[in-house]
């Protein structure tokens, strides 16, 4: 019971840490774009 529950929160813990990969990124891309450096 214990190993598949922690299967599910890493996945969770990972699908939040792609989504704050991305928001990141586009923080720092969008910057970038509007200075027009892209």
């Amino acid at each position: 019971m214990a190993k598949p529950l922690n299967q599910r929160i890493t996945s969770r813990q990972r699908q939040q840490l792609q989504q704050i990969a991305v928001m990141l990124l586009m923080m720092t891309v969008r910057p970038a774009i509007n200075k027009g450096a892209i």
